[in-house]
């Protein structure tokens, strides 16, 4: 029992010791390219160590990797004082004659130990606090023509221009004369829906250019697929990215309730309409009810259902109207959907056998209900001039007689 004690106390030691030097150091760069010169006899590499917090401390440095044969640090312990924002240290690379194309790795760490852990014999085994690991990368060109590239997408609302960008990097030891790229864009069901060209550049051994092509998106809203196909000289590359036109929504079309008595369960019905153009599932909502003071009565979730892409369904909610009074409330609906939401704040007037419900704000019930007002003002006021001409046309004709 007290060993385990014992263990579990060095163990919280070691966690509260590391815990106080964690991220105390830095390497830049933390990623470093360097292209292969076949007959080279060696080549400087130099990285910093970056005092993070300004304190005194040594560090050990070691490559490992693929590169690690290949290098001879020399110094492998690094002193750095408090007053020191950063440290270089440098070693030699020293690389065959020939190297297989493409990329060869190693792993420069750095390894902080605490200035109380010096180079003792009777030092605790276990002395390094931080360590920190950044990438040294040789490029070995390919021979003939080779070329690697990547794909951006910028994406655009509806009707909007939509940016796609490819560059391009020339990693073989000829010139690439023509680079030029097509991409096919494609709908949700992998229909081919439009296709667009770039220009034409050349690329130089070690070169990189950029291939640029726009797209107007006179498409709806929804989830679309590109496909980009890079052809430089006799070589073809095949790059394929998903992107995003407008935003997924589910809008809510209508709310109704049907057969109603107050006192009853109320069922609503809350007609959704999907305008992504993928399904979407386990689409459900939260009522909740309020009076015109913010009050809130209750709060119920729907049932869940599934949307098609492009398609309409209904969810019921049920509210118990059993100790509800005859009025006006707002009901706030949140609709939940793919990790997003859609809410509506909802009128709705309460009656003995009846809840009407409006989707349109306030300001405009106002207005609609004035507009019919004035308007029967005006056809009250045309009947009264009406009756006042029939009159004048009695009088006058009696007075003639």
């Amino acid at each position: 029992m007290k060993t385990k004690l014992l263990k579990l106390s060095l163990a919280l030691f070691l966690i509260v010791l590391l815990a106080n030097f964690v991220a105390a150091i830095a390497v830049s760069p933390s990623k470093k390219i360097i292209d292969f010169i076949p007959g080279s006899e060696e080549e400087e590499v130099t990285f910093n160590i970056i005092n993070i917090h300004h304190e005194d401390f040594k560090a050990v440095v070691y490559v490992s990797g693929e590169l690690a044969n290949y290098s001879d640090l020399g110094r492998t312990l690094v002193t750095v004082r408090a007053d020191q924002d950063s440290v270089p240290f440098s070693f030699k690379l020293k690389l065959p004659s020939e190297l297989k194309p493409g990329l060869h790795d190693a792993e420069i760490v750095v390894m902080e130990f605490p200035k109380e852990f010096a180079a003792d014999e009777d030092a605790p085994v276990i002395k390094a606090i931080t360590a920190v690991i950044a990438q040294l990368k040789v490029r070995v060109p390919y021979p003939g023509k080779y070329a690697e590239a990547k794909l951006y997408i910028y994406p655009a609302e509806p009707a909007g221009i939509t940016r796609f960008v490819i560059p391009v990097f020339n990693y073989g030891k000829d010139t690439i004369h023509k680079a030029k790229a097509r991409i096919s864009i494609l709908g949700a069901t992998y229909e081919e829906i439009a296709s667009i060209e770039t220009g034409e550049v050349e690329i130089g051994p070690k070169g990189e250019a950029k291939l640029v092509a726009e797209w107007k998106s006179d498409v709806n809203p929804g989830k679309y697929h590109a496909v980009a196909y890079i052809y430089y000289d006799d070589e073809q590359i095949k790059l394929e990215s998903d992107f995003d036109i407008g935003n997924l929504f589910v809008e809510i079309a209508k709310v109704a309730v049907d057969k109603f008595s107050l006192g009853q369960v109320a069922r609503f019905d809350i007609y959704l309409r999907n305008k992504w153009n993928q399904e979407l599932n386990d689409v459900y909502g939260e009522m909740t009810v309020m009076d015109k003071a913010g009050s809130v009565y209750t709060t119920f979730k729907t049932a869940t259902v599934n949307l098609a892409a492009y398609g309409e369904n209904v969810i019921p909610a049920y509210w118990d109207t059993k100790d509800v009074s005859i009025g006006a409330y707002d009901m706030k609906l949140v609709i939940y959907y793919a990790g997003k939401t859609t809410e509506k704040l909802i009128e709705t007037q309460v009656n003995i056998d009846s809840i009407r419900t409006s989707l349109t704000p306030t300001a405009q019930l106002v207005a609609a209900r004035g507009g019919f007002r004035d308007t029967m003002l005006t056809v009250l006021v045309i009947i009264l001039i009406a009756i006042n001409a029939a009159w004048f046309i009695y009088f006058k004709r009696s007075r003639k007689k």
